[in-house]
């Protein structure tokens, strides 16, 4: 079976083969990553991988298994896209699609252009909805023509036309409903499996966050809360994982203006990016994972932390709840309250014997869910069926 995935593709790791010049490590997408590692140890699974880079022409690499595609697309040509209605990166794909000749095309991300060349092409398709664009500009408030507005009005085309849909939670389905008939599978997202075989230590009371440093995850609200805890323990000691997006500067500047105000800063720690071995181990290292944000589907966090075997303190919001059980696995409190975020990190911290109950719960579950050979095989499974009823 050849198998094309189109999606998001982390190219910091292929720096060196594609000459990067610009810092691209704020691109993650891990659930790409094993998704395609997992699918490509499965017998009789080709796998071919397409994605877009800021690399001056197209780039073939071979790695673990996977035959990657790297698409220049740099900044100007969304530009270009946009007033060709996609046309340009559709047709390119297209042609690319003819020479590989997979027997099925799957486009992960409708917050990309991937689902909708996958559902234009001329062979069996499916796609993966992550991040719900129409959403996330309503949210945001984006009324002007933008490229994000216009990816939403895609996304809505892709959703009616698509015929199967695979969603990472029910939280998308339930989002979903009313917009699209097509048939619908659940497969949550795959975890990498350094995070199941990290060992996860229980002698510990640091606290850890692991995300873009932007407005949406709630970090001012996370430091409040450690003020809070402070007060309990002096000591306590939150540690901070991702970089700040280019455009978050100001409220990074907030956040730090904050920990001055309130001299936080011998209790918070910035770490920027790391590696994912880096971050498995930080989580074993943790008490449990924080995750405040306003928004989310399904966090890779929340499942990389369960995957340690770590319990989880979070908002309820969007998808959180079908990941976090709620007094099993961690807690989850609502948007906005600063005490209750507080009185659950305090909860965990003053009581060991329930973290540990908690994560030895959460591991458990972990491994049910998001182990990527159990992904691969639920994924090659829809492939089956989709191709013994011949693409239809």
């Amino acid at each position: 079976m050849r198998v094309v995935l189109m999606g998001s593709y982390p190219t910091y790791p292929f720096r060196k083969e594609l000459n990067l010049r610009r810092d691209t490590r704020h691109v993650v997408t891990s659930w790409n990553v094993n998704l395609s590692r997992a699918l490509a140890k499965l017998r009789g699974v080709e796998v071919h991988f397409i994605t877009f880079a800021p690399i001056p022409e197209d780039k073939v690499v071979y790695s673990e298994g996977v035959n990657f595609y790297f698409i220049k697309f740099p900044k100007f040509m969304k530009a270009f896209d946009l007033f060709s209605l996609f046309q340009l990166s559709r047709i390119k794909i297209h042609k690319l699609l003819s020479r590989i000749d997979p027997d099925i095309v799957h486009g992960i991300g409708t917050e990309h252009l991937f689902p909708y060349i996958a559902i234009t092409s001329n062979y069996p398709s499916l796609i993966t909805v992550h991040g719900i664009m129409s959403e996330i500009v309503k949210r945001r408030g984006i009324s002007r023509l933008s490229y994000k507005k216009a990816i939403a009005r895609l996304e809505r085309y892709v959703l009616k036309k698509a015929k199967r849909i695979i969603s990472i939670s029910p939280y998308v389905e339930e989002t979903l409903k009313g917009h699209s008939s097509a048939k619908f599978y659940r497969v949550e997202n795959a975890v990498e499996e350094v995070f199941f075989n990290t060992y996860s230590s229980q002698d510990t009371d640091k606290l850890l966050f692991i995300g873009m440093i932007q407005k949406g995850k709630g970090l001012l609200d996370l430091l409040k809360a450690i003020k809070i805890v402070r007060g309990w323990s002096k000591g306590v000691l939150l540690e901070i994982i991702g970089p700040v997006l280019p455009n978050q500067e100001k409220y990074y500047g907030i956040l730090r203006r904050y920990m001055e105000e309130e001299d936080l800063e011998p209790n918070i720690k910035f770490l920027g990016y790391m590696d994912r071995v880096s971050v498995a181990q930080k989580l074993a290292e943790s008490a449990m994972l924080i995750l405040p944000s306003v928004q989310e589907t399904a966090p890779m966090v929340i499942a990389e932390a369960m995957a340690v075997g770590k319990p989880v303190v979070a908002t309820r919001v969007g998808g959180v709840p079908y990941m976090v059980n709620n007094g099993e696995t961690g807690f989850l409190v609502e948007v906005g309250d600063v005490e209750g975020l507080a009185d659950k990190i305090l909860e965990l911290l003053k009581n060991k014997d329930l973290r540990i109950e908690m994560g030895r719960r959460a591991k458990e579950e972990a491994l049910r869910r998001f182990h990527p050979s159990v992904v691969a095989w639920k994924t090659k499974a829809i492939y089956e069926e989709i191709l013994a009823k011949g693409g239809v």
